[in-house]
């Protein structure tokens, strides 16, 4: 690798936010998601800025994944207190095609809630080779019976199959899930934050 200073250069429209995440796009260019305006930049590798769109969507973009057929996937983790929540956003998960169209929300907005259909802080998502779904949820601790800190598995119409973990730090629990791959043997890797450690599970829940 070789670092190639000023190699991106955001325009004048758009206010660019703390990096959310950067992931190769299908053709070979670049998604760029932040916490600015407009959200979503398509960036080639000559570094310019090709398409961008999500204005307006997000309260706080975390991560992004792009699919086998080349969609992109965005969580919204929300505000991490009720201090900061905004009334119609945060709380979801967002499918697009290349174009910028929604072809996919999950969760509801500004409901933070650890459910079948709602989410408490969506961090990660990732998608197998048969479109299936699944959400890291939690983010940071919190108090409470609804402190999420947990696996979501979802058809690949969005609808609730399973969840596992919850708050703790023995193995199998997590405390403040922060991201999530998936590695080329179909196994899921888990950043527990809080816990300090990377947790490995199969597609189904089973601790490794």
């Amino acid at each position: 690798f070789r670092r190639v200073d000023n190699w991106f250069t955001p325009p004048a429209d758009v206010k660019f936010g703390a990096l959310a995440g950067v992931v190769p796009a299908a053709d070979g260019d670049l998604w760029v998601v932040h916490r600015g305006e407009p959200p979503i930049l398509k960036v080639t590798r000559a570094g310019a800025v090709v398409r961008s769109f999500g204005r307006g969507l997000f309260h706080t973009a975390h991560g992004a994944f792009v699919d086998h057929d080349g969609n992109l996937w965005v969580p919204d983790s929300g505000a991490f207190n009720d201090k900061g929540r905004v009334e119609g956003k945060a709380y979801q998960v967002f499918k697009f095609d290349p174009s910028g169209t929604i072809l996919m929300t999950l969760g509801k907005a500004n409901v933070p809630i650890a459910g079948p259909d709602t989410f408490l802080a969506p961090v990660a998502v990732v998608v197998n080779g048969a479109g299936e779904i699944f959400v890291a949820d939690g983010h940071m601790p919190r108090g409470g019976p609804q402190d999420g800190d947990r696996i979501v598995k979802l058809d690949p119409q969005g609808r609730f199959l399973k969840q596992w973990a919850r708050k703790g730090s023995t193995p199998g629990e997590l405390n403040g899930p922060h991201a999530m791959v998936m590695d080329a043997r179909g196994r899921l890797l888990v950043a527990d934050r809080d816990n300090l450690r990377v947790q490995i599970f199969d597609q189904e829940g089973g601790y490794l």
